[in-house]
């Protein structure tokens, strides 16, 4: 696919607290339509289509009207994490003999990249061949973090319904980096009252690592027989309570070349999760070049977020679906390094295709 298939418009939305240009792109190929914020790299809606034989698209990611939402948000809605996705604990790792300390925003523990995250940042955004390319430096020391990381995401339509997401990396110092998207998704659409009550979640994971009161890793691996993880056939989401790391199936295939200038292509994509809407036929299928997979029903949404029109986010209005590295991975021995060393690239691609 090349550049000209796709419409794009720029506009502003608004400014920050801090007084920095948001600027919201909107990418439309004819079958997708999604806008993008600068801001945190938020995505701030994706529709898709709707089934049904109508040429209508309907709109399958939470987000906010405007800058404040996004600003003002604990969790996280629709935007790039960074630069360490999920929890470390105690908010501080060792690396070379060296110990460091992140900004804590969890109690003690650092939560998805520390106080100002990369999902707290404005981006740059530049119109690439087949979508939009985000591009960000992280300063040496930012949030605890040693090295300078030169980051790139690019978010791109493809043929047949397809979203990709394009993660590359570079680093100043010997760093850790693992890097998500955390959108929070409903196929029955995110007007109205949403809930992921109708929906169903396969996913290609024997295995998941268990955790602690504050969802901490204890660093052992465990098979998902006989727990709630276990979505090896799909299963209703109603009532399912999941904030779970879980290991994919064939992550051993891309699991040596993650973070080590290898890079992948699109053979390196492996099954990672089949989410239906029963009511309305609409399908999610995510593959991806990750190890693992963050199952998160949106249980903490509390009903403090307003989001688009006016609709309140209460508890499970949507599900994210974060492809990973193993959480806390920089002090868990036995889990898979996420270390990026000065030569190499970190690069990992996710892609969400849409069927109804």
């Amino acid at each position: 696919m090349t550049s000209t298939d796709i419409t794009y418009e720029r506009s502003a939305f608004g400014v920050t607290a801090a007084g920095e240009p948001v600027e919201r792109w909107t990418l439309d190929d004819g079958t997708l339509r999604v806008s993008v914020l600068t801001y945190g790299g938020n995505i701030q809606s994706l529709e898709v289509p709707s089934g049904a034989g109508t040429e209508e698209r309907v709109d399958v990611v939470l987000g906010f009207d405007d800058i404040a939402g996004y600003e003002g948000t604990k969790a996280f809605i629709s935007a790039l994490i960074g630069r360490v996705a999920n929890r470390l604990a105690g908010s501080r790792f060792s690396l070379d003999g060296t110990e460091y300390e992140i900004t804590a925003n969890e109690g003690p523990n650092s939560l998805h990249g520390g106080v100002d995250g990369f999902n707290r940042r404005v981006w740059t955004a530049t119109e690439i061949d087949g979508g939009l390319r985000l591009s960000l430096v992280s300063p040496d020391g930012d949030q605890g973090y040693p090295g300078e990381l030169t980051v790139s995401v690019d978010y791109l339509l493809l043929p047949g319904g397809t979203f990709r997401i394009r993660y590359a990396a570079t680093t100043s110092a010997p760093t850790v980096v693992n890097l998500t998207q955390h959108a929070y998704f409903n196929l029955g659409g995110v007007s109205g009252k949403p809930s992921i009550d109708g929906h169903t979640l396969r996913v290609a994971s024997g295995h998941y690592t268990p955790v602690d009161p504050a969802l901490l890793p204890s660093g052992e691996v465990a098979h998902v027989v006989g727990t709630p993880m276990d979505l090896r056939t799909a299963q209703p989401l109603d009532f399912l309570n999941l904030d779970h790391n879980l290991v994919l199936d064939s992550s051993e295939e891309t699991e040596a070349g993650h973070g080590h200038g290898h890079g992948h292509d699109d053979e390196g994509l492996h099954f990672a999760a089949l989410l239906t809407h029963e009511p309305s036929g609409r399908t999610l299928t995510v593959t991806t070049t990750e190890p693992a997979i963050q199952v998160y029903t949106g249980s903490q949404l509390d009903g403090s977020d307003t989001g688009k029109g006016g609709v309140v986010y209460g508890a499970s209005a949507g599900l994210c679906l974060e492809t990973q590295n193993y959480p806390d991975a920089p002090n868990q021995p036995d889990f898979p390094s996420i270390v990026l060393r000065p030569g190499q690239e970190y690069r990992q691609i996710t892609d969400w295709t849409f069927g109804a």
